[in-house]
């Protein structure tokens, strides 16, 4: 019988657990799930592994419950709290089944993985211009120009990251409304217009977020299919014909969605900031959506939190809220 051997004490009762170290921080909270738990430090999350999901039977006393390094960024990251932090928010079991939860949260916790990867190439890149962005020497009409190396690589990566993201996040809808596989975004578009009509909020959110989805979604078939006139052409440091230097540049080839040379930093961190923005604006249109309309007979609402008004740390900006006395309440 559970409970009456050496094991099941052990397991049953309380225990202690070291998260990370120092440089993480403080731990700041826990996202509760179904089968997972993830700590959350102030510049890292980390997994909990307890000993049951390892030896479900227990049949090993010698088992421990663990931790695992899932984001090397926490909630002191903004990324980070408009995205995996705001789908806790968005998505508890007070208007949510628990397995639905948990496969949103582990949704955004993808986009969230995918995002960070993105703004880490991001900031290495940076740091690497910067380092090198000096004036050029020139000597007996001869110079030699810096090089921050393996662009076409770097930037591959970027646009795998991106795409990965803008997949995840259609997976997010797609677990309350059927979507076809082919044709997003547009298809996207054409099932919430269906579902909620022309001029829904959802409905207009679609439209305007598709030409950047259409973009991002050509420049990955410039990296998987490249052809001569469908591809991205990374460019180093080079000299202008007034023998300025110029940062490394990129530009995309495409029928479609063309890019004439831009700088690539500046490239980067402008789609970095549109994926947080879009991914954050995806879940508070799918947990408005799709919860419940009213909390015990008073309206609901998704509303952007004053920062003043936030909890003592958090960046999350969203949070529910009803109308009690004639004013907004946040409700968590």
């Amino acid at each position: 019988m559970r409970g009456s051997r050496p094991i099941d004490r052990v397991r049953d009762s309380a225990g202690m657990l070291t998260v990370g170290n120092e440089a993480d921080g403080a731990l700041t909270g826990m996202i509760a799930l179904s089968d997972v738990a993830f700590m959350v430090k102030e510049r890292a999350i980390y997994k909990l592994l307890m000993a049951d999901e390892i030896d479900p039977n227990r049949q090993n006393i010698n088992i421990p419950n663990s931790v695992q390094l899932s984001l090397s960024a926490g909630s002191d990251s903004d990324l980070v709290a408009r995205t995996l932090l705001t789908a806790d928010v968005l998505f508890p079991t007070t208007y949510f089944a628990q397995e639905l939860r948990q496969q949103l949260v582990l949704i955004t916790f993808e986009i969230t993985k995918n995002l960070l990867s993105a703004q880490e190439i991001t900031d290495a890149l940076r740091a690497r211009i910067d380092g090198l962005s000096q004036p050029v020497e020139v000597k007996n009409r001869a110079a030699t120009l810096p090089a921050a190396g393996s662009l076409e690589q770097r930037v591959n990566a970027f646009i795998q990251a991106a795409h990965s993201i803008i997949q995840f996040l259609y997976d997010l809808p797609r677990s309350f409304i059927k979507i076809p596989p082919k044709g997003w975004p547009d298809s996207f578009t054409e099932a919430l217009q269906s579902k909620f009509g022309h001029e829904h909020e959802f409905s207009h959110f679609a439209r305007s977020t598709a030409p950047f989805i259409k973009f991002l979604r050509n420049a990955r078939h410039c990296v998987e299919h490249r052809r001569d006139d469908q591809r991205i052409d990374a460019r180093d440091f080079h000299l202008t014909k007034d023998g300025r230097l110029n940062r490394p540049t990129v530009a995309i080839l495409h029928s479609a969605t063309p890019l004439e040379a831009t700088d690539l930093v500046e490239f980067m961190t402008s789609m970095l900031e549109q994926l947080v923005e879009v991914t954050e604006a995806m879940l508070a249109y799918v947990a408005d959506a799709f919860r419940p309309e009213s909390f015990t007979g008073f309206p609901l609402v998704i509303a952007e939190v004053p920062a003043d008004q936030r909890s003592t740390g958090s960046r999350v900006r969203l949070a529910y809220a009803t109308m009690i006395d004639g004013g907004w309440v946040r409700l968590g």
